[in-house]
């Protein structure tokens, strides 16, 4: 961040503090700035906050710019509906660019505000750019309008990035990374298409399987393998490649019911990379996007983990390895309230964020010694850090976490098998069945059969489908109760044996 973006972050606050507006008079007279106004108000602001006075009138002027153009784009949507697109251009290994803007209509296609941004950059061809807004990618085709895909404000921050030809020698050099995100993406669809539940099986950390439903089965997959790669891309530093791929798998998992996503922290831990995207990008504007992600991180996790981490705890027995995500939630919580001069709070969030990584941190020497018996670095780091460094312990709770996992898989296995014997594959993609569940009702006792038909018939609730098959099995038995009876009156009749009826007294 430059000396002047950290001034006109300390000055905004204080103009909404005092409620200075500098678009109307006397700071704004005659369509023009009233530069003694601005001077006498940027002395003030610059005894108050201890910044220079030439930096404090530059950043006063900026922000009345911004003010104006702000009304102007407001009076021109009102009287024709076009909307104003502030530019961040974004290109590999280069400074972003601030300076350039575009007006369009809602209700044109992304088709024509793509054009309008090729011109204003000079470019002949739309076709290795992204568009990003309010954290989601936008269609560029003729198929959807900008008001369709939820623009609806007369002032709007757009991020561009435009791909460049890499030159990395893993990637060919005339492969853009347009070209590339294409390619990612048909090979997942490949992969989803030819999938039909056998290739890909979804499950937690400890070897539990997860089982949805096929339409949310196959997002998910697909959310999964975009994150994968958006991750890959974070590492080798590629920040725009990332934050597009991110994005993509933000946009499968948004088709899943909300119940799922805040059931898992996978979620979580792809706003946390869309937000660090961000910060690597020094994209100030997506913020609100940012603020809204790492909302929903804290209060998805708070779900997932439960408060004060007692879910986790309560199922693992302890929590130090869910904490690693707070660690990076409360750094970019931080940084954020920095950018709103929350300065206080922003200091106490980093000092958190610091406590919580040094209760994180392992003995390098105890961590080479578990790899040298032939543990993997990853489990061999999460043991040390679960049993506080302590080698011997590290490698009980190793055996003891793969026995689990093991026998959770075994019991995985019997439970795809139960429903494969109940019905088939073709039968559960007409109505899907929770493979848990049917093997839930086997263990009480029912056929595997009319367990799958009862869980179908009641939408997998396991309650009303034990009431559907206790019901068909009494059913049933009166029927045999009573056809017994009326074959044993038969049989006497036929053998010439008197039957009495007794009369009631």
């Amino acid at each position: 961040m430059s000396n002047l973006e950290n001034f006109q972050i300390q000055v905004h606050s204080r103009l909404i503090e005092q409620s200075v507006k500098l678009w109307l008079e006397p700071f704004f007279t005659n369509n023009a700035p009233n530069i003694e106004e601005i001077k006498s108000l940027a002395s003030r602001f610059s005894e108050d906050l201890k910044i220079p006075l030439e930096s404090c009138q530059n950043a006063l002027l900026d922000l009345q710019c911004n003010a104006i153009k702000k009304l102007e784009a407001k009076k021109v949507f009102e009287d024709t509906g076009i909307a104003y697109f502030a530019l961040k251009v974004c290109r590999s290994q280069t400074p972003p660019q601030n300076n350039k803007s575009v007006h369009c209509q809602l209700d044109e296609f992304g088709s024509v505000l793509l054009d309008s941004i090729c011109k204003e950059l000079g470019l002949s061809d739309g076709s290795n750019l992204k568009i990003i807004c309010a954290g989601k990618v936008l269609n560029t085709s003729d198929r959807t309008t900008l008001r369709e895909q939820g623009i609806t404000k007369f002032h709007n921050q757009l991020m561009v990035i435009i791909s460049q030809n890499t030159s990395s020698s893993q990637q060919s050099s005339s492969e853009t990374m347009y070209q590339r995100i294409e390619r990612i993406k048909e090979d997942v669809e490949t992969i989803v298409k030819n999938n039909h539940h056998n290739h890909f099986q979804m499950e937690d950390q400890d070897g539990n399987a997860i089982y949805l439903p096929p339409s949310e089965n196959k997002a998910v997959i697909k959310a999964l393998a975009f994150f994968e790669k958006g991750k890959a891309a974070l590492k080798r530093q590629n920040y725009e490649e990332a934050l597009v791929l991110l994005l993509e798998a933000d946009e499968q998992f948004s088709t899943c019911q909300s119940k799922i996503l805040e059931s898992v922290d996978n979620y979580a831990y792809l706003n946390i990379d869309i937000v660090w995207c961000y910060l690597c990008l020094k994209n100030v504007s997506q913020a609100p996007d940012a603020k809204r992600r790492l909302e929903l991180t804290e209060k998805t996790l708070k779900k997932t983990y439960g408060e004060n981490m007692n879910r986790v705890m309560h199922l693992k027995g302890n929590a130090v390895n869910e904490k690693a995500i707070f660690v990076r939630l409360h750094l970019l919580q931080a940084i954020l309230m920095f950018h709103e001069n929350k300065r206080r709070d922003a200091f106490q969030k980093i000092c958190q964020a610091e406590s919580e990584l040094r209760s994180l941190k392992v003995d390098e020497t105890q961590l080479q010694s578990l790899m040298e018996m032939g543990y993997e670095m990853t489990e061999s780091r999460i043991a040390l850090r679960s049993c506080q460094n302590d080698v011997t312990s590290a490698i009980q709770f190793i055996i003891d976490r793969r026995n689990k996992r093991k026998s959770a898989r075994e019991k995985s296995k019997q439970e795809r098998a139960s429903v494969r014997k109940a019905g088939g594959q073709a039968e559960m993609d007409k109505k899907w069945v929770n493979p848990r569940s049917v093997h839930s009702l086997v263990e009480m006792g029912f056929p595997e059969n009319l367990s799958a038909a009862a869980l179908r018939k009641s939408d997998n609730n396991v309650s009303i489908a034990v009431s559907f098959l206790s019901s068909y099995f009494f059913k049933n038995y009166i029927i045999f109760y009573v056809n017994l009876n009326i074959y044993n009156v038969w049989f006497l009749i036929f053998l010439k044996i008197p039957i009495e009826f007794k009369n009631k007294p």
